[in-house]
């Protein structure tokens, strides 16, 4: 059973619904705005820092690549060092033998590096084992020369024609693995003559690891920096808790996301070359949205809350005076169908609006339980009517059925013939499903019931049926051709003697369907056009006045079909007759199209 519901509980809950929708909104937007606002901040930030560690990162490496180039264009320096490769000797230091160009070249390079010490080291050697350096003590000769032996300058440095090439964070290349700094280092090869294999001498910079950290040193914690050069070799940091980190270099970033775990900013330098990356986890960028947003959502539910109890409280005093009305209402019953006295503390201007219509309903709910009693007597008795009706048409079509089938087997196939249009003319007019049929069908119909008279009357009597195409599936009241074929044949041929002919055709114009129904026989009499012109006037002016009791469309003839054009199509509604004496009468009728079916013509 279907729960009741009190209007001051359909009150309450429309209200609360409103209020719960629009907070709820309201709320979401804002917290939108916000958690977007607070995310910005957090991207902002962490570029500024970006920028700011990608700027003194170009000053680093600005500093060691003016040192390198300095270095490569000291004439004195670059004539000594074509000297020691003109020498060629590789079984031994050109410098060490020739003291006096080793402390030019020291000279050189400490006026290079001064006054203030920029470079903890920097060397000069070729490929015949010649090193000079300043900056920290010279290893021994064993130590250089397997150092200069080394992949990283023929391969990395010599490869690159005399670009500045930045070698990633490694142990010093002219110590002893045991006494050797960790270093980051910036080295070129000189080369002069395109058609020498070998280059005439490197140039390396090189800096302690830890100046490059003290670079890259962040004062806020949670968050990861990550800088690579150019060719994607991780500068810092060596030692880290980010696994596959090499992979981010190459990684791509969607929405300021990588890899689904970390907020990250990059930027690729146009000085060094250098791509500096700032990793935030999400959980630390969101944290503080969240610190914001729950505060928020609880202010919200308490907002939801407190509206509640003031749409309740307004809820109540506003239908305390129907609720008691309807206490007193339900004292009335079937046996007391009469006036009651209101409670005096609700005797407002609606509560009283609502007695005089109480009482209206009263006297007309006396009319209805009368006229209720006198349809249910009227629907028993056609109940019976029905019953009754139904029982000939059954059994005239099972009485059909059998002499169909005793003329097919004794081949009187014409019988067949009569008997299977006799019974879909039954069949059709005895279903009530539909009020409303196709053209299509309609039509159908009409050659079956011609083809019973064409049976009877045979040569005596011809016919021709017409339909457009594109309007055969238009809906078209049941029944609706019929009553006139029937009356053609009851009045029109009675005095013919030629031969009796009856065309059918239809077709649309505009937004209207007709069909036209035409014979040759005596025509319509003045007095029957008069009469009939009579009642169509009298149910027009039912239908005007609304009065459909006393309208009667019994029957089958020209006034039924009138009186239902009527109903279903109002002013849109056609039944005319056209009818000369002696030569044949027509009949028009027109429906309009729905709007659907118009289209599909369309």
């Amino acid at each position: 059973m279907k729960r009741h519901i009190s209007i001051k509980s359909k009150i309450l809950y429309y209200y609360s619904s409103l209020v719960i929708i629009i907070i709820t909104i309201v709320t979401t937007i804002f917290v939108i705005v916000l958690s977007n606002y607070l995310k910005k901040t957090a991207l902002s930030n962490m570029m500024n820092t970006v920028n700011s560690v990608s700027s003194r990162l170009d000053y680093f490496y600005s500093q060691m690549n003016v040192l390198s180039t300095q270095v490569a264009y000291n004439k004195t320096l670059v004539n000594i060092m074509t000297m020691a490769s003109i020498d060629g000797k590789k079984d031994s230091n050109y410098f060490t033998e020739n003291y006096q160009d080793r402390v030019t070249v020291h000279e050189i390079l400490v006026s290079i590096n001064s006054p203030n010490i920029i470079s903890q080291r920097i060397s000069v050697f070729n490929t015949s084992n010649d090193f000079a350096s300043v900056g920290v003590v010279d290893s021994d000769d064993s130590a250089v020369e397997r150092s200069l032996s080394l992949p990283v300058w023929s391969e990395s440095v010599h490869s690159k024609n005399g670009t500045a090439v930045i070698i990633p964070p490694h142990f010093d290349f002219w110590k002893e693995q045991e006494d050797a700094d960790f270093v980051i280092s910036l080295a070129r090869s000189i080369t002069f003559n395109s058609n020498v294999s070998d280059p005439l001498f490197y140039i390396e910079v090189q800096q302690p690891y830890n100046k490059l950290e003290n670079v890259c040193k962040l004062d806020e914690s949670g968050s990861y920096l990550i800088v690579f050069d150019s060719e994607g070799n991780l500068l810092y940091p060596v030692d880290n808790n980010i696994e596959n980190i090499d992979s981010y270099f190459s990684a791509e970033i969607k929405n300021n996301i990588i890899f689904d775990s970390y907020f990250a900013c990059k930027k690729i330098s146009s000085v060094s070359g250098f791509t500096t990356m700032l990793l935030k986890p999400i959980s630390t960028v969101i944290a503080p949205i969240r610190m914001v947003i729950l505060p928020l959502l609880a202010a919200a539910f308490c907002l939801i809350l407190l509206t509640i109890a003031i749409i309740n409280k307004i809820t109540i005093n506003i239908t305390k005076p129907i609720h008691d009305l309807c206490e007193s209402v339900s004292t009335v019953n079937i046996s007391r169908l009469q006036a009651f006295e209101f409670p005096e503390d609700i005797k407002n201007d609606e509560v009283a609006k609502l007695k005089i219509s109480f009482e209206k309903m009263l006297i007309r709910l006396e009319e209805s339980m009368l006229q209720t009693m006198r349809a249910q007597k009227m629907e028993v008795e056609s109940h019976f009517l029905a019953l009754q009706a139904q029982v000939n048409p059954h059994f005239l079509f099972n009485s059909i059925s059998g002499i169909s089938y005793l003329a097919m087997q004794y081949g009187h196939l014409d019988i067949v013939e009569i008997c299977d249009c006799l019974a879909f003319l039954m069949r059709y007019s005895g279903s009530f499903k539909d009020s409303d049929v196709t053209l299509q069908d309609e039509l159908c119909y009409c050659e079956n019931y011609l083809r019973l008279y064409k049976a009877r009357y045979e040569d005596r009597f011809v016919y021709s049926i017409e339909c457009s195409p594109d309007i055969a599936l238009i809906r078209v009241p049941k029944l609706i051709i019929q009553p006139i074929i029937e009356n053609i044949f009851q009045h029109a041929f009675k005095d013919t003697s030629s031969t009796w002919e009856i065309k059918i055709n239809a077709y649309a114009a505009g937004d209207f369907w007709y069909i036209e129904t035409a014979d040759n026989g005596c025509g319509f009499s003045d007095e029957a056009i008069k009469k009939l012109k009579e009642e169509f006037w009298a149910i027009d002016q039912q239908l005007l006045s609304h009065n459909f009791t006393r309208m009667s469309i019994g029957g089958l003839g020209l006034k039924n079909i009138y009186a239902r054009l009527k109903l279903l199509y109002n002013e849109n509604a056609l039944l005319e007759i056209n009818s000369e004496k002696n030569k044949g009468s027509t009949v028009l009728i027109r429906g309009k199209i729905e709007k659907t079916e118009r289209e599909d013509l369309i």
